[in-house]
């Protein structure tokens, strides 16, 4: 039998050990606060600490919990209500914004979970960085107005450029990780949308600072003005 000290000491250490396809509640909690925040800026934040979460095993790294995280913060910006007609370009949650944060969304989530040693097995970093592709962009890919200010693109390239500048991730790595997401690009959002999604991926491990998200900075998400926080790409 545990003494009363192991078992303690195994509680607490299984604590976030959750039965399989469930979701961690720190996970839950993120979600529920950047639909409550009306500030659009706030959501980008809720993803670079919570994905942080994933470096340090707080959140279990797993698909259910990356695919409800970004998927649940990607709906949270495109629910921001924006103003009333006419649209202005002082409005934070303008869709060319809500685009840039979702991109932020991804690219901060990635950089958390690279920072995880699991990471380091190809067959899980490669699932993982799928689904944050396919989770920032469930919902996005059927919004014309998102799709029409590339969202797609800004997402791919987010996550590729967090890549090509972590510097947890390998060279070797780097480049299996191309290959496979190119490989897979239809099924990120689509064959309508496949060949931004190369683009983007193209663009991003070519290490294209000035078009998308490198989301290994903490301070991506504190801007002075983030209405125009956006990338034209």
């Amino acid at each position: 039998m545990l003494s009363f000290l192991a078992a303690a000491a195994l509680a607490s250490s299984s604590s976030h050990i959750l039965a399989q396809g469930s979701v961690d509640p720190e996970v839950t909690a993120a979600v529920g606060r950047a639909n409550n925040n009306p500030d659009i800026e706030s959501v980008s934040k809720e993803a670079n600490t919570t994905g942080n979460k994933f470096a340090s095993n707080q959140i279990a790294l797993n698909a259910s919990n990356v695919r409800a995280l970004v998927k649940g913060l990607a709906d949270a910006i495109i629910n921001k209500p924006s103003a009333p007609a006419p649209a202005t370009p002082v409005d934070p949650n303008r869709i060319e914004n809500k685009a840039d944060e979702i991109g932020e969304v991804a690219a901060f989530v990635q950089g958390g979970l690279m920072q995880n040693l699991g990471f380091k097995n190809f067959k899980k970093a490669r699932a993982l960085t799928l689904a944050v592709l396919q989770s920032a962009l469930a919902t996005a890919k059927m919004n014309p107005a998102l799709l029409a200010d590339k969202v797609v693109q800004d997402v791919a390239g987010s996550v590729a450029l967090t890549i090509r500048l972590s510097t947890s991730v390998s060279n070797k790595m780097e480049r299996r990780l191309k290959n496979y997401l190119i490989l897979k690009a239809k099924s990120v959002a689509g064959a309508a949308r496949k060949r931004q999604v190369v683009a983007g991926l193209k663009g991003g491990f070519r290490g294209d600072q000035l078009r998308y998200e490198d989301g290994n900075k903490d301070d991506l998400s504190t801007v002075s003005d983030p209405e125009t926080d956006f990338r034209n790409i």
